[in-house]
This record gives C-alpha cells, sequence and structure tokens, in this order.
C-alpha cells in the first residue's frame, strides 16, 4: 500500500479527534512539485541537486518513515544519504 491509501495529511499539530484542534491553512503545502523545487536549488546554487547526510536508526519507527521521505526528496532533487546505525548509537549521537 501507498501512503495515500493508508493516512491523510495533518491539517493541525494537533489530531482532529482530540481536544485543542484547530483546522490551519496547511493544505496549501501539500502540493508537490519537483520542478519547481530543482529550479529553486538551482536558483539557490545547487544545480546538480543537494546531498545532505545523515545518521539514521535502523529502527523501523523511524527507517520506514525517512525511506519515504528519501524517495519523495529524490524528485526534487535532494539526495537523503543515509547512514544506517543501531538505535543505541543512533540516540547516543
Amino acid at each position: 500500500m501507498q501512503g495515500q491509501e493508508t493516512s491523510t495529511y495533518a491539517l493541525s499539530p494537533i489530531p482532529s479527534d482530540m481536544y485543542g484542534f484547530v483546522k490551519t491553512d496547511w493544505e496549501k503545502y501539500i502540493k508537490r512539485d519537483p520542478a519547481k523545487a530543482k529550479k529553486l536549488l538551482a536558483e539557490a546554487g545547487y544545480p546538480n541537486g543537494l546531498n545532505v547526510k545523515m545518521f539514521m536508526s535502523k529502527g523501523f519507527w523511524y527507517l520506514d518513515k525517512f525511506i519515504v521521505y528519501q524517495n519523495v526528496l529524490k524528485e526534487s532533487g535532494i539526495n537523503l544519504d543515509m547512514t544506517i546505525i543501531d538505535h543505541a548509537a543512533y540516540k547516543q549521537k
């Protein structure tokens, strides 16, 4: 299953079924535009994209989400170069 089939976009920092929920206008940020992102990166001095090095826990509760982020960002020319380490080492860093 894809993310769109299993989740919805957050409309507030507070989930809609909890006290304190206030709907925001975050919808304007939902649409992805990889071509525009590549153009903005080029204008910022990264015509060949941007490489971001990071450490990532091999714990599924982090890693599975960041693999999705990695694939989404790659469309825009941003490469998440993840070094996968065990969770204890990740927390220590």
